[in-house]
């Protein structure tokens, strides 16, 4: 890592901002939408059966467009550190295993994205957005991947502790 460009180290930083970010609205997304419902019968709490949800959704809105652009960018420096560090994959083993973790879950986060994310998020940018449908996308998004959201962020933050313990590196020496 000493021996990074001036391009690789800010790109770097970029990465793990966005990281940051991106796990930071991750985390505060699923417990709020893990908050709606009742765990064992998935009903809706009573709290918000009177409660105005339209100004709860637009509340959750920016989270939930934070977290998307954050997710791409993340993804993209991600990899774009990976090519210009110019750190071999097979001397570096914690870069390797970084990049399949993110590989290997990029395709379930892009699907959640598309298919339950966007959605709600362009809805509640136009102004758009009806309580049973929104409360019935985020059912689903619970119900369906609501444990696949703790594996997800297990997995990422094991990203961060190979970038600081940095384990199977081979040494040239």
């Amino acid at each position: 890592m000493k021996n990074l460009s001036k391009t690789s180290k800010v790109i770097l930083v970029i990465t793990f901002v966005s990281y940051a970010l991106w796990l930071g609205t991750y985390v505060a997304k699923n417990l709020i939408f893990f908050q709606f419902f009742e765990p064992g019968t998935m009903a809706l709490k009573g709290v918000y059966a009177k409660a105005d949800l339209l100004g709860i959704f637009y509340t959750v809105y920016p989270v939930i467009t934070i977290n998307i652009i954050c997710y791409a960018l993340f993804v993209i420096f991600f990899l774009l550190f990976t090519f210009t560090s110019k750190l071999g994959l097979r001397n570096n083993g914690w870069l390797f295993i970084s990049l399949l973790v993110v590989i290997l879950t990029m395709p379930v986060e892009l699907y959640l994205i598309f298919k339950y994310d966007f959605n709600f998020a362009v809805q509640a940018n136009n102004l758009t957005i009806s309580v049973q449908p929104a409360l019935e996308l985020i059912k689903q998004r619970v119900t369906k991947f609501g444990m696949y959201s703790f594996v997800s962020i297990f997995s990422t933050v094991s990203i961060l502790l190979f970038f600081i313990f940095k384990p199977l590196t081979k040494n040239e020496n």
